[in-house]
């Protein structure tokens, strides 16, 4: 008979997902960077083809439609936006701000942990929550030329 128990691979899928004001804020630095010529901006897509996977009414045959290694986009915790600003990499993780209703996004101990390796390998990593942060970080990564 089969069993209900998730496969080991379903309950290893980083499954937070960006909130509707991360979501705007995500689209307004992206916007913010669209006319300068030594920023490229990319979007890091985690867990696309997983959530395509929903699509798949059986449950079963879900899991398998989809390979581990394309479930997480640059990796488990790996930043929302990365960027190259004049040839240096610049990773972002987009995280709402505090308010009245809610508090501030914080990072996962697995984003954490990508931020460390990304660092340790020389890579500028910020969590920001507005465009401005995220201007900021962009320009310490050119004055680091």
């Amino acid at each position: 008979m089969p069993s209900n128990t998730p496969r080991p691979e379903e309950t290893d899928i980083d499954t937070e997902e960006l909130s509707r004001e991360e979501l705007a804020l995500r689209r307004d630095i992206t916007n913010a960077f669209h006319q300068q010529k030594d920023v490229l901006v990319m979007v890091n897509e985690t867990n696309a083809c997983t959530r395509m996977s929903r699509l798949i009414p059986d449950p079963r045959r879900r899991w398998s439609a989809v390979l581990k290694e394309e479930r997480y986009g640059l990796g488990v915790g790996s930043p929302d936006l990365v960027l190259v600003v004049a040839g240096r990499f610049l990773g972002l993780e987009v995280k709402r701000p505090k308010t009245a209703d809610h508090g501030a996004g914080q990072l996962s101990p697995k984003q954490k942990a990508w931020r460390d390796k990304a660092e340790r390998a020389g890579v500028m990593y910020r969590r920001v929550r507005s465009v401005e942060e995220a201007v900021a970080a962009v320009e310490e990564v050119r004055r680091c030329r």
